[in-house]
């Protein structure tokens, strides 16, 4: 998912596909970071690859 850091829309559907068990990369887009979210995973920083 590309998301801005502020869109709530694409922040709720981080959330409703992780309650499905799903896996979600998320590329923030202010800070050019792509992170990988797990379920249960805390909400804060995102970890940096690459």
């Amino acid at each position: 998912m590309l998301w801005d850091g502020l869109s709530k829309g694409t922040l709720n559907n981080v959330l409703n596909l992780l309650e499905r068990g799903k896996k979600v990369v998320v590329y923030f887009n202010p800070s050019l970071v792509c992170s990988w979210v797990e379920r249960g995973a805390r909400c804060g920083r995102p970890a940096q690859y690459g």
